[in-house]
């Protein structure tokens, strides 16, 4: 069976699953021969819409030429699988991105959804546009296996230049939108402890103010409590990060999915979250306290719960069990092989 990724640079997410189901497979990731519908495959297997723009919102005749290649290649006989990543991108106006999900999404056989809950939420989003035939198959994220874990914790804080008795609460990935930010805040201030650090490298700053008030963000900004920066961190370096890191704290509201989770697995870090998407069922798949959004209590509870979490024990067993990539590679080869008998 011949496999068509439509790639153009590195991303972690296609690296981890190709290599999962790759031995079984002839896999080919090329972005140009996906436009140019060159070569004969069984199954096109794409990832994020506006990927396939190298991440522009594409003009509506772009979507056109699109919905145009999608069905070249079905008349090729090719089989259209799309893994579904994300409500719509994450950034300002998405809804301008939905033509082309919508496009996307009613020209494709299958769908790969990274939990329950987003096969309910689909159905609900595109009722009246999903193809009758079309297969919703749930495949679990895979954990990320292509990060070094060679350090030890004293060795991490000395890099960081972190006291060794300090509470580390790290905050990892993109914190993009002023909900995020706030909650970031108030889970840091909600830390019943004088010694701790707040370690956030992916705080995107905005032209306009930050979610507190303009005394409190310079008192921030000059306190050794708050190492907030806006920085791209090494693969090499990630280990640094969750190494020191006595829990992660996962400020998305509104978002579908995360990747973050599986990568504490790799440093076998405790996380808590809000309960939103399929990231509230696999921080409670694998025991990490969720609170909701809006509640105080529940979230002083989270961050209790958190701290009581050992990174000596063994947090991820359910994780590893469930997402390591033999069976994520198995649940894809089904998929692929059941689509085209």
């Amino acid at each position: 069976m011949r496999v068509l990724v439509p790639a153009y640079d590195k991303q972690i997410f296609i690296t981890e699953v190709v290599n999962s189901y790759k031995a079984l497979f002839e896999v080919d990731i090329n972005y140009d021969k996906f436009w140019l519908t060159e070569g004969d495959y069984d199954i096109i297997h794409l990832h994020w819409p506006e990927y396939l723009f190298k991440w522009e919102e594409p003009t509506d005749l772009e979507v056109l030429l699109l919905c145009r290649v999608l069905q070249e290649w079905r008349d090729k006989g090719a089989k259209i699988v799309i893994t579904r990543h994300n409500y719509l991108p994450h950034r300002p106006n998405p809804e301008r991105f939905e033509p082309l999900y919508k496009t996307i999404y009613t020209n494709v056989d299958a769908v790969i959804h990274l939990g329950q809950f987003s096969i309910k939420e689909y159905h609900i989003r595109y009722n009246g546009f999903i193809p009758e035939k079309q297969v919703q198959a749930y495949i679990p994220h895979p954990i990320f296996t292509n990060y070094p874990n060679t350090i030890s914790r004293k060795e991490a804080r000395k890099y960081l230049k972190i006291g060794q008795k300090t509470l580390v609460m790290l905050v990892f990935g993109a914190i993009r939108t002023a909900a995020e930010k706030t909650l970031t805040l108030k889970a840091f201030n909600a830390i019943d402890q004088k010694d701790k650090v707040l370690l956030a490298p992916g705080w995107k700053f905005t032209d306009t103010k930050e979610p507190v008030n303009r005394l409190k963000w310079v008192q921030v900004k000059n306190s050794k409590k708050y190492r907030i920066t806006q920085e791209f961190i090494e693969d090499a370096h990630v280990q640094y990060y969750f190494i020191s890191a006595d829990f992660l704290f996962l400020p998305r509201t509104d978002t579908l999915n995360s990747g973050v989770p599986f990568l504490a697995a790799v440093f076998n870090t405790p996380i808590m979250g809000c309960s939103t998407g399929n990231i509230s069922e696999v921080l409670k798949a694998n025991g990490m306290p969720c609170f909701t959004l809006d509640s105080k209590s529940e979230l002083r509870e989270a961050i209790k719960n958190v701290q009581t979490l050992d990174n000596r024990q063994q947090n991820y067993s359910n994780m590893m069990q469930v997402c390591n990539a033999l069976v994520v590679g198995e649940s894809h080869i089904n998929l692929f092989v059941s689509l085209v008998n």
